[in-house]
């Protein structure tokens, strides 16, 4: 099956087959030979009709020279059901924000930075949701400047409230693999915890913060 993106993340420990290959159409592709995938997962399976060389690609992939890994769990210093760290930031325009404006209402806290490929393709989907859920505070977390994020943010309308310049927050909540993403209830405690992105993960996202 063919992803654009990673469709859902493998669970930690568990031991996969992997390789590589080059494209003259797709450039760099990652192989994965996963058969536990969810049918949640499946279900953002591209045809092979709509992948251009997706047949010469099948074949080499068969071919491919694999290597076997072990998928790491991610570090960090909270987990669900604690409160979220108590912290103070400023977003670009200079609002103070703490925790005291999440409360009673759910919000979604999304750590990025602007290297980070995965964190900029989310973006445009992220910031959708502000929209349709204006029950929810939306927040994104970096340890750059404003000015530095500011054209990224703009190009791939990420609307959430952009608290800049952060040198604690990150390490209190641990975060060492991006995007992390954490949900969390209307009294500041957190629910889910999403590290990366996918399809499956973002749609656990929307679940967390509907019920």
């Amino acid at each position: 099956m063919f992803f654009y993106e990673k469709p859902e993340q493998v669970p930690p420990g568990t031991v996969v087959e992997m390789a590589m290959l080059e494209d003259s159409v797709w450039g760099k592709i990652t192989i994965l030979d996963y058969p536990q995938l969810s049918e949640a997962a499946k279900k953002y399976a591209i045809p092979t009709r709509k992948i251009k060389n997706g047949e010469d690609i099948l074949k080499r992939a068969a071919n491919a020279r694999r290597f076997h890994t072990t998928i790491l769990a991610p570090t960090m210093n909270v987990s669900v059901g604690d409160m979220f760290p108590h912290f103070t930031l400023r977003d670009m325009n200079g609002r103070e924000w703490s925790n005291k404006d999440l409360m009673g209402r759910k919000a979604v806290i999304n750590f990025w930075f602007t290297g980070c490929g995965p964190c900029i393709k989310e973006m445009p989907e992220l910031g959708r949701w502000v929209r349709k859920h204006r029950d929810v505070t939306f927040l994104a977390v970096t340890f750059e400047s404003a000015e530095k994020i500011k054209q990224v943010v703009k190009d791939n309308k990420f609307r959430f409230h952009q608290l800049v310049n952060d040198e604690e927050l990150i390490g209190q909540v641990g975060v060492s693999s991006y995007p992390f993403t954490v949900v969390l209830d209307e009294e500041g405690r957190i629910i889910l915890i999403e590290v990366g992105t996918s399809p499956v993960q973002r749609e656990n996202i929307l679940k967390a913060i509907k019920r």
